[in-house]
């Protein structure tokens, strides 16, 4: 497998993340937060490691090696020797016929919110395991 995008070029991960703006992957709790939804940027994550585990431990210890990050307003195209990739794609689990292009589109979808909503709380830190035992 091949990811490109823009100049940049990353030969044969094991696993590679296209989203919707770019994860935050320095947060000891594991990626899962994204700041904006609306920077117009497609977040990559490309990794390489020989368990899943090794890759978790990776994200979760900030370790650089193995994995290679980056926010673009580039297409990002996927290019593999196989004719589809097995994916995830909004949760679900689909084939894509190779190769895989990836591109966003900046204001392509309107969001109403009612006037009155409460206020949206910042990122943060997630909570700790203290926490989550009081809630169950």
């Amino acid at each position: 497998m091949v990811v490109r995008t823009g100049l940049l070029t990353v030969d044969g991960p094991d696993a590679v993340l296209v989203s919707n703006n770019p994860y935050q992957v320095d947060d000891p709790a594991g990626p899962g937060r994204r700041a904006h939804l609306d920077s117009g940027l497609l977040g990559v994550l490309a990794a390489r490691a020989q368990t899943p585990a090794e890759t978790a431990t990776r994200l979760r210890s900030g370790q650089p090696d193995g994995l290679t990050r980056l926010a673009t307003p580039d297409d990002v195209v996927v290019y593999a020797d196989v004719p589809a990739l097995p994916a995830g794609l909004d949760g679900e689990a689909v084939s894509l016929p190779t190769p895989v292009r990836c591109r966003i589109s900046p204001r392509a979808l309107r969001v109403w919110v009612p006037r009155h909503r409460p206020r949206a709380r910042s990122a943060g830190r997630p909570p700790g395991w203290a926490a989550i035992r009081r809630v169950v």
